[in-house]
């Protein structure tokens, strides 16, 4: 059976009426924290087999009525009142499961598996998810954990494997660690001071954003060790504040993909090629270029990285011609 065929059977036993009754009893263990110890369906390799469930339309139905589906506490008048705890999903099989725009608020997330799970639209406060599967899982638009500003506790993300995972306009200020990204989607998505330990990347990686600006507001504990980009196709891959050539950021190096070992002095010589161009389109993506690799640049960065592909994208041949040769003169 494949897996199309084996998530649409694990979706279509609960609209039974007896999969309808045990789907609307798991979803309130749920929603309040809870694990359940057991299932209707029982185990699937040793986690309870909650496979295709649907939860966001349960959720979402008249007599529950949330806009937005909250599971852990929820740090408002409401939770000092009921004493809620922080909630723990641990050991549940939620593949193919419908999970959309819920808030998971301090909860702990563990050993539980989120294969081609609809996840859109997620927001996290201070969760902690450690040795999870969510491969191909769709977090479109999610919000992978809040900044600091905006949430006292970091969220982290452990032992996560986020492979082919949907992550097109996701954001985070959270830290991953040993989190696998291979072929992920990437578009809009904004990891800003992320810390990144151990991470893997491969495939095209489009969009993503590393740091954020104004620079001076980069963390002093910013973390960034073992980040292996070696394998991926990077474009439009934005790197601000990052200190290339001082921190363990691994990335392609070939023909389209042009590591520079002196990156100040190679900006001054871009510098010096732009102001002798004529007026025209080429002088005019040049100067866009520059721009945002001067102001993108750490305080400690040593070494630069450029990928052809941006460079086309933005002024043709014309501009990649021109920002190689200030490589090629390199004195």
């Amino acid at each position: 059976m494949g897996r199309a065929d084996e998530l649409r059977l694990t979706r279509e036993r609960w609209q039974t009426a007896a999969g309808k009754a045990a789907a609307r009893q798991v979803v309130r263990q749920l929603l309040h924290g809870e694990s359940p110890a057991d299932g209707p369906y029982g185990r699937v390799r040793e986690r309870v087999d909650l496979r295709g469930l649907p939860l966001g339309t349960i959720a979402s139905a008249p007599d529950f009525m949330y806009r937005r589906i909250s599971v852990g506490r929820r740090r408002h008048l409401l939770a000092s009142i009921t004493g809620r705890k922080p909630g723990r999903w641990k050991t549940l099989d939620l593949s193919g499961a419908d999970l959309t725009l819920m808030n998971w608020t301090d909860l702990t997330v563990e050993d539980c598996v989120f294969d081609d799970a609809d996840l859109e639209g997620l927001r996290c406060w201070g969760v902690q998810v450690a040795c999870c599967s969510m491969r191909r899982a769709k977090l479109f638009d999610g919000q992978l954990g809040a900044a600091e500003e905006f949430w006292p506790t970091r969220s982290v993300w452990l032992d996560v494997d986020l492979s082919q995972a949907d992550l097109r306009g996701a954001t985070a200020g959270t830290r991953f660690e040993r989190v696998d990204f291979r072929t992920a989607k990437f578009r809009r998505t904004d990891f800003a001071w992320s810390d990144l330990v151990h991470c893997v990347f491969a495939g095209v990686v489009q969009g993503l954003t590393i740091g954020r600006r104004p620079i001076a507001s980069r963390p002093s504990t910013w973390t960034l060790t073992d980040v292996d980009l070696t394998e991926a196709r990077p474009r439009d891959l934005r790197l601000i504040g990052v200190d290339l050539g001082a921190v363990d950021v691994r990335l392609p190096e070939d023909a389209e993909h042009w590591h520079i070992p002196d990156w100040h002095a190679y900006l001054r010589r871009v510098t010096s090629l732009v102001a002798a161009l004529q007026n025209g389109e080429t002088k005019t993506a040049a100067e866009v270029w520059l721009d945002y690799a001067t102001k993108d640049t750490g305080p400690g960065q040593i070494t630069g990285f450029v990928a052809a592909w941006d460079l086309t994208h933005l002024g043709g041949q014309d501009l990649l011609v021109l920002l190689d040769q200030a490589r090629s003169s390199r004195s």
